[in-house]
C-alpha cells in the first residue's frame, strides 16, 4: 500500500472579516504535496482563536459548539479519506473535500435556501435592496411552497433534485397562477 502524508488543519481567514468583527474558520486538508481548503461555515473573533491548538479558547460563549463542530468535521474528513482508501479510489485533497461539499449541497432543500435568502434580503432592505424587490422574492417563495406539493406530492425538494423539468413545470405553474 502506498504511503502518503495526510494532515488536517483549521485556521481563520483574517482577510474575510464580517460586519460583527468575526473571521471565518477554514479547514485545509493536505495529501502529499497537494492541499485544498473549505470553509467550516463558522465565524469567530480572532482574540478567541487559539492557532496552536486550532480550536477556540473556552472563554468564548459558543466555544463548546464550535469545538464540537470542528471535531465532527475532522472526523468526516478522516472517514472520507478512509472510504476512498477502502474503495481503491485515487486520494487527493480535493477529492476528500468534494465529498463533504456534495453532502452539504444534498442536505439543503430549496425552500430552506430560499427562506435563508429572503431573511438575508430582509435585513438589507434600504441597503442595496428595494422593498418591491423583496416583495417579489416573498411571492416566489410562496409560489414554490404551493407548487412543490402539487407536482411532487411532498413539501420539500432537495436542491440537487432541481433540473430542467422542475424549472419548466414551475414556469408553467406560474403562468396559471
Amino acid at each position: 500500500m502506498e504511503r502518503f502524508r495526510f494532515q488536517i488543519e483549521f485556521y481563520i481567514r483574517k482577510n474575510r472579516k464580517n460586519k460583527r468583527g468575526e473571521y471565518p474558520i477554514y479547514m485545509r486538508v493536505y495529501v502529499n504535496k497537494e492541499s485544498a481548503a473549505i470553509s467550516s461555515g463558522r465565524y469567530i473573533k480572532s482574540k478567541f482563536w487559539n492557532p496552536k491548538k486550532a480550536i477556540d479558547k473556552l472563554t468564548y460563549e459558543e466555544s463548546e459548539s464550535i469545538n464540537e463542530e470542528l471535531s465532527l468535521l475532522r472526523k468526516k474528513i478522516t472517514d472520507n479519506r478512509n472510504t476512498l482508501i477502502n474503495c481503491n479510489k485515487p486520494i487527493s485533497a480535493k477529492s476528500i473535500l468534494k465529498i463533504i461539499h456534495e453532502k452539504k449541497v444534498e442536505e439543503k432543500s430549496l425552500i430552506e435556501i430560499y427562506s435563508d435568502h429572503n431573511s438575508k434580503m430582509a435585513s438589507m432592505l434600504g441597503h442595496g435592496y428595494a422593498a418591491s424587490y423583496f416583495k417579489n422574492h416573498k411571492s416566489t417563495k410562496k409560489h414554490l411552497v404551493e407548487f412543490i406539493p402539487s407536482f411532487y406530492n411532498r413539501n420539500e425538494i432537495l436542491i440537487n433534485e432541481i433540473d430542467h423539468n422542475f424549472i419548466s413545470n414551475f414556469v408553467r405553474f406560474l403562468q396559471t397562477v
